[in-house]
């Protein structure tokens, strides 16, 4: 048979602390989780709009290059 060994703060002021420091930890998680869905749907959003042509994005021809193909010489 196995035998689980827990180790548990001694004292009553350590376990406070300890739980103190979970609390923290579980509130800034769902803080991060509360960004992040807003985030998903600032995104979704944006992307509806685009998608739609409701908004249209501004094209900068001076950055768009055009390739041409190289010409072929005739060979002798």
């Amino acid at each position: 048979m196995l035998k689980l060994v827990l180790h548990v703060p001694n004292t009553i002021s350590e376990q406070q602390a300890i739980a103190a420091i979970l609390s923290d930890m579980d509130t800034e998680i769902t803080t991060l989780e509360s960004r992040r869905n807003k985030t998903k749907l600032l995104k979704q959003g944006m992307m509806q709009e685009l998608l739609t042509g409701m908004i249209r994005l501004p094209i900068d021809h001076s950055a768009v290059s055009v390739k041409t193909k190289p010409t072929v010489g005739m060979l002798q």
